[in-house]
């Protein structure tokens, strides 16, 4: 969906919803740090208890915001269907700042992305919030640059779809697409108006040579587009960051983090 002025912040910025979770299995990744695999291998559903209003955010976890029901809404309408009829599809999707799960549930759900790599330097909201996952979506805590660097390069993923639920630079957006997509994929991000500027996004479609194809209005619904900061920058300023949230700590406390 997953993905910030203390309104900006706390009340109309986007990001990521909480998930609880059950059956909670914890392995290792490529880099040896555990991720959250919360697969169930009987269950062939994603469930998480996440909801989101329009136009208010809600905080699913002390880091972890639920955007306003407007920045899943333009999930829906920017982002192509993966149904077909129930014959299973092998594309794949990446879910950047899944936070609590929501924006994974629309992508499974409503998109009918059934293969998902959610990704969070955060798995609180997701312990949280998520109820049931199937074996085909995987939840992986670590920052994006940690999990591009890690696991994608190491599988050699590429995906058809690729959905940030915090605000990025353009420069970022553009060089993801480029590496991380398949020819005929997309990626979906709120993308600085300004780079370096974190108070302001507008929601732009990169196809994978980096090319802008599809861009938001400056107001989506009933709010502006604020997301929570990519805690990986060093540019970001706010308690939403790396610095004054405990992302730079914790990076620095795991090994390869």
């Amino acid at each position: 969906m997953s993905s910030s002025s203390r309104r900006h912040f706390l009340d109309s910025l986007a990001r990521r919803a909480p998930i609880a979770t059950a059956g909670l299995v914890s392995v290792l990744h490529p880099a040896g740090e555990k991720i959250l695999a919360n697969a169930s291998p009987d269950s062939d559903d994603f469930r998480t208890k996440a909801r989101a209003e329009y136009t208010n955010s809600i905080t699913a976890s002390r880091d972890t915001n639920i955007s306003p029901k407007e920045a899943y809404d333009s999930i829906l309408n920017f982002l192509s269907s993966n149904q077909n009829d129930g014959a299973e599809s092998t594309k794949l999707a990446l879910d950047v700042g899944a936070g609590a799960g929501l924006s994974t549930s629309y992508l499974f759900h409503e998109l009918g992305y059934k293969h998902i790599d959610a990704v969070d330097w955060s798995g609180d909201a997701w312990r949280s919030n998520v109820e049931q996952t199937p074996s085909s979506v995987r939840f992986f805590e670590l920052d994006d640059d940690s999990f591009f660097g890690t696991v994608a390069d190491k599988e050699e993923r590429k995906y058809d779809v690729i959905c940030y639920n915090f605000a990025i630079n353009p420069s970022k957006a553009v060089r993801v697409a480029r590496q991380y997509l398949t020819e005929t994929g997309v990626l979906f991000a709120p993308v600085n108006d300004r780079p370096e500027y974190w108070y302001k996004q507008t929601y732009y479609k990169f196809n994978v040579n980096g090319q802008v194809v599809q861009k938001s209005q400056a107001d989506v619904g009933a709010w502006s587009v604020q997301f929570q900061p990519d805690v990986t920058s060093d540019t970001c300023i706010g308690i939403w960051c790396g610095n004054t949230n405990g992302f730079f700590a914790k990076r620095q406390a795991r090994s390869g983090f």
